[in-house]
């Protein structure tokens, strides 16, 4: 699997099989959840991303072990997440301790969840635009790019209100534009409040460099300084289309997902396999 990149989602999946399926594949990551993050850290995953971060951690987690299992050879060329994703990148890429990588997944879904009441935010999928689109409109409307995701899906943040405004301009112009059912603005200005304190949890935790390379969501390029990456990650925009592309061109010629879904997998066939039905998958 020399020329395999294993990528790892976030948040964007439905929840309700992902208690199943921890406890079908590491029973004891399933109580170790409960125990370290809340009792009813899978059960409750739908309710708050203070619950769906580190259930889905877990669950990128235990389909990254078994696939691993699966593996012939050196195994993948390089690893990457999309936004929470890359706490499950880094464990698989040798950085970070699987404890403390479900740690940091519980303390970041419940900072942002702390911040998102505050600040009633929201996110907008542009369905249908182009970058340079969406950055003029974010622009005239006082909002942000929050998601690259792939050639014509551009996700903005900002307020409900300053979002709507540019949901109706969207629909004015007959384009097509999505709110998303999420809780905050993440991945923007709006989250600033929750940096210094993860800033002040990713301090206690030790990263060793990787075995293989991992890839910044937000700089499309292998980590040059996690924990100062991944603080920042919470306030910058994921740029997945130029992550996909730099894993390419750093040589990798499949992507496997690690998810439930074919969240990525959908997403990486737009970026790079326009015409393929589909691109390999867990």
């Amino acid at each position: 699997m020399t020329g395999t990149a294993v990528v790892f989602p976030g948040q964007g999946m439905r929840t309700a099989d992902l208690r199943a399926i921890v406890e079908a594949n590491d029973p004891d990551l399933m109580r170790q959840a409960e125990s370290l993050v809340d009792p009813n850290v899978f059960t409750r995953a739908g309710e708050s991303t203070r619950y769906a971060q580190p259930a889905i951690f877990c669950v990128d987690l235990v389909l990254w072990r078994r696939a691993r299992g699966e593996m012939d050879g050196d195994g993948p060329l390089a690893y990457s997440g999309h936004s929470l994703g890359e706490l499950p990148a880094l464990v698989a890429g040798g950085s970070l301790d699987p404890e403390a990588g479900l740690w940091l997944a519980g303390e970041r879904g419940r900072f942002t969840a702390e911040v998102a009441r505050e600040t009633e935010g929201a996110m907008l999928a542009l369905l249908g635009f182009s970058v340079v689109e969406a950055v003029e409109l974010a622009a005239e409307h006082g909002v942000h790019l929050s998601n690259d995701n792939c050639p014509g899906q551009i996700v903005l943040s900002g307020t409900r209100d300053d979002l709507e405004r540019v949901l109706r301009t969207a629909e004015a112009g007959e384009r097509r534009a999505i709110m998303l059912e999420v809780e905050g603005a993440f991945h923007s200005p709006l989250m600033e409040a929750a940096v210094a304190p993860f800033e002040a949890v990713l301090s206690q935790v030790a990263f060793e460099p990787p075995q293989r390379p991992v890839f910044s969501g937000i700089a499309a390029r292998p980590f040059a300084d996690i924990p100062a990456e991944l603080a920042a990650a919470l306030t910058r925009p994921v740029r997945w289309t130029e992550t996909v592309k730099a894993l390419q061109r750093f040589g990798a010629e499949d992507f496997l997902e690690c998810g439930p879904e074919r969240v990525l997998t959908k997403l990486v066939n737009r970026i790079l396999h326009p015409h393929k039905e589909e691109v390999s998958k867990l």
